[in-house]
């Protein structure tokens, strides 16, 4: 196989050295004359080659299965997993894409690549003076979302004004309760919950100014985000990362720079900002009770209205006026 295109249901392949067995093989199996570029259909694919991954970011794509070929549990689950694939699937659409607002060309002149840059499953691909995203390819990371400077690309499980909405409530809350120097904790809903899981029943737990914020990845964050959490009144902001995901980090750590440099130059330090890329709950919970307590802000109270600039513009006027 040297080339998949496509996706669950219709993912189209291209073999090399592709040949038919003879009728006529009888002690062993005897082949006709091999043809390349021979190009075939397929709703699932079992890739038991052990090599180099046949699409990328393959765990991403649904109906693409990757077992390792030496693991005999692992091909048997990858095969009990990919026969219930039958009937009707509903495919979730992760981004809210508005073309008007791309920036990526005008007049065939390219102005814009960082979500073409950053899709680790290629499902992005230009179309004129905008891009265009396959949502039966896209993953749901989320980094072009993160990275897009218009908001023309908007994360949509949740919305991120509804995300954000949530993100005020829960530390004007904290604040209301008489809290204080709240760390807001941000994980995904799949390594995040397991980890904060083992810490409660197997260590010490979460220390009480720490507040787990589930999101449904953590690459989906960016600048508004951040500067919004630091806005609303979060002392620190730590992103658990899976470490397996580590080589897909680099938009996250990227809005992270954007975001320190801007509180930095507002007078408000470095490191309010950071990740925990961390496989031991006991290293977690040593990282949580270990972190440094900065100086306090005072929280905002505006409402997530707009977009992705909107919400950027309406946090950094807030820190700017208590800077």
């Amino acid at each position: 196989i040297t080339e998949i295109r496509g996706h669950f249901g219709g993912f189209e392949i291209t073999v090399d050295g592709f040949a038919i067995p003879k009728p006529s093989s009888r002690a062993s199996l005897a082949f006709e004359a091999g043809r390349n570029g021979v190009g075939l259909q397929s709703d699932i694919i079992l890739d038991l080659s052990g090599g180099d991954p046949l699409i990328e970011a393959g765990e991403m794509r649904d109906g693409y299965f990757r077992p390792d070929p030496g693991n005999p549990a692992a091909v048997q689950k990858a095969l009990f997993d990919a026969s219930d694939l039958v009937g009707e699937f509903d495919k979730t659409l992760y981004v809210t894409f508005h073309e008007n607002l791309c920036a990526h060309s005008r007049s065939t002149v390219t102005g814009c690549t960082r979500c073409l840059d950053v899709c680790p499953a290629s499902a992005i691909t230009p179309a004129g003076d905008h891009v265009s995203i396959d949502p039966h390819i896209c993953g749901g990371c989320g980094a072009c979302a993160s990275v897009c400077p218009t908001g023309a690309a908007s994360y949509a499980l949740p919305p991120g004004e509804v995300l954000l909405l949530r993100l005020r409530t829960l530390l004007r809350t904290y604040a209301g309760a008489g809290g204080a120097d709240a760390v807001l904790l941000v994980h995904d809903t799949r390594f995040g919950d397991e980890m904060i899981g083992m810490m409660s029943r197997f260590g010490r737990g979460l220390p009480a100014r720490v507040l787990p914020f589930a999101v449904n990845e953590v690459t989906q964050l960016g600048l508004d985000f951040f500067v919004a959490a630091v806005a609303y009144g979060a002392n620190r902001v730590l992103v658990l990362v899976p470490p397996a995901r580590r080589d897909e980090m680099a938009a996250l750590e990227a809005q992270i720079e954007y975001t320190e440099a801007a509180l930095t130059g507002l007078g408000y330090g470095t490191g309010r900002i950071d990740l925990i890329e961390e496989q031991d709950p006991d290293r977690v919970a040593e990282i949580l009770y270990d972190t440094e307590t900065m100086a306090t802000i005072a929280p905002a109270d505006f409402l997530p209205m707009g977009g992705k600039r909107d919400i950027t513009a309406l946090a950094l006027d807030h820190l700017y006026k208590n800077a």
